[in-house]
């Protein structure tokens, strides 16, 4: 098998690489306007480093806004008007960096003239 069945690659990946890995892996060309980045190189194992970093956006249902830590509630399945807080992360091989901002259902709701 490719790669070698059940072998981890080291690298950094996101989701959105998915689309265009598996459809080079197929023998296909991905549509143009499709965002990711091909990492078939990783998957079979011929090389390949991954990412340098990879970004990710996850939604929070706390019921205490000042600690979102604190509960782990899913909104899986909350309608996104009724997110509390959105989390931005970013990830490298030693570090990762996630910030939690309110929501109000349509945007996320601060200040961005004044550092956090």
């Amino acid at each position: 098998t490719p790669g070698g069945a059940g072998r981890r690659q080291p690298g950094l990946v996101e989701l959105v690489d998915l689309y265009p890995t598996l459809a080079a892996l197929a023998g296909l060309p991905p549509p143009p306007d499709v965002d990711g980045a091909d990492l078939s190189g990783l998957v079979l194992g011929g090389g390949g480093a991954g990412k340098e970093a990879a970004f990710s956006e996850y939604p929070r249902c706390p019921r205490r806004l000042e600690a979102p830590w604190d509960d782990l509630t899913s909104c899986t399945r909350t309608r996104k008007e009724d997110f509390r807080a959105m989390g931005y992360s970013v990830r490298t091989d030693g570090w990762r960096l996630t910030a939690w901002l309110r929501w109000d259902g349509a945007r996320l709701v601060g200040d961005f003239s004044q550092p956090p």
